[in-house]
């Protein structure tokens, strides 16, 4: 018998009756698989979602808001174009997952997580059983994703939906964008996705820091990103809040400050004194490294900080670098600045037993022996601990044309 060749067909003309049903099987089956959604959903069967805000109830349940994008046509568009492109549906229930089912019943959609972009969180929420058990089910749930940013809110989280955008179609958007342009070019606020969120609860030393939004306190219709909060994501509870001026320098000693402005006063000692209003210069930095090196002696810990900028000066008041030894001088400026704000930024995470620079971490990554002996008392360890700081500046340039001082 001749052998069929890839068509199916034998060398005599014949056909190959097995390899032709196998190929009309597969033929079927692809067809089948590709005919429609998955979930047998249309797009006018779902609802996108924007943002979320989670707000307690007094009963103990969960008041949800949940902001839709809403889509327009050009000719619903032509006929109201001042109309805003989202709308909120307010549900509750005695779980999340109750609360977010409910949103059918008044929508008339099903909720659509993928296209989520902020998740709000009240401040009465983080307290209790734990902030991230209040998260379990946007970590659970298959449609949302782990990049979504988390946010805490002064009060509830709620209104702070209904505030009119700026520049982007929905307020959701603009703190998406507040949070990761204001980490990257002012080191006031980061970002924190709920993948994060979920990796420091299971970390050794669960704190982590989530943007802190704030209503503007010169127009109550405005609101923005200002400063973090450190939150203990095992037992739930708000540690401390940090202000935007210091967060920088959080940051910094969490190496995760990516650029931003120091403010150097032009007194030379840089003491800040009451009622009197000091001339200041500015450095933008442009790259940050920091070094953290636990060591243990005995009981002991100390904590060996190494601190490296590059940057450029910014604006000028007091200074002349147009020399080396004029460049040189401003350098020293600058470290000495960053030497006193770590060193006072170290003594606010002691006073307040927060050690979100991560040196419990770095010590049991290294030393697993000794973290397993001091961590069932490593606030008190931590708040006790010395520490040493070394901090090297290079300048990158001293800006255009030749620097004069103005005073």
């Amino acid at each position: 018998m001749s052998e069929p060749d890839y068509n199916g067909i034998d060398r005599e003309g014949g056909y190959d009756v097995k390899k032709a049903l196998l190929t009309g099987i597969y033929l079927v089956i692809a067809t089948v698989s590709m005919s429609g959604c998955w979930s047998q959903l249309e797009l006018n069967d779902r609802g996108f979602v924007q943002a979320v805000a989670i707000d307690k109830k007094e009963d103990g349940g969960f008041r949800l808001s949940t902001l839709f994008y809403k889509p327009s046509g050009s000719e619903q568009g032509s006929k109201s174009s001042s109309a805003m492109p989202y709308f909120t549906v307010v549900t509750e229930g005695e779980t999340i997952f109750e609360a977010t089912r409910d949103i059918t019943l008044a929508l008339g959609r099903k909720a659509q997580w993928s296209h989520m972009r902020v998740l709000l969180i009240g401040e009465e929420v983080v307290g209790g059983k734990g902030m991230s058990k209040e998260l379990d089910y946007f970590i659970r749930d298959h449609e949302v994703r782990g990049v979504v940013s988390v946010m805490i809110t002064a009060g509830k989280a709620g209104p702070y939906l209904k505030i009119k955008p700026i520049i982007e179609n929905t307020f959701a958007q603009q703190l998406k964008t507040i949070g990761e342009q204001g980490h990257r070019f002012t080191a006031k606020t980061m970002q924190v996705s709920l993948t994060e969120l979920h990796i420091r609860s299971l970390e050794q030393v669960p704190l982590s820091m989530v943007p802190y939004v704030r209503l503007d306190p010169l127009d109550k219709k405005k609101a923005g990103v200002s400063g973090l909060v450190v939150v203990d994501m095992k037992s739930g509870m708000r540690k401390a809040v940090i202000p935007s001026e210091q967060s920088r320098y959080v940051l910094m000693l969490n190496n995760q400050f990516e650029s931003g402005i120091l403010k150097i006063p032009c007194d030379s000692d840089g003491k800040r004194r009451k009622g009197a209003s000091v001339a200041k210069e500015s450095f933008e930095v442009v790259r940050s490294h920091t070094k953290i090196n636990p060591i243990v002696h005995g009981d002991r810990v100390t904590l060996h900080i190494s601190i490296s900028v590059e940057g450029t000066i910014g604006e000028l008041k007091c200074s002349s670098p147009i020399s080396e030894s004029g460049e040189g001088q401003f350098i020293v400026k600058v470290e000495q600045l960053l030497l006193r704000e770590a060193s006072e930024t170290m003594e606010m995470l002691q006073k307040e037993r927060i050690d979100v620079i991560d040196a419990g971490g770095r010590l049991y990554r290294k030393q697993l022996k000794t973290w397993k002996r001091l961590s069932p008392e490593w606030e008190s360890r931590f708040a006790a601990s010395d520490y040493r700081i070394r901090v090297k500046v290079k300048m990158m340039n001293s800006g255009v044309g030749a620097a004069v001082p103005l005073s």
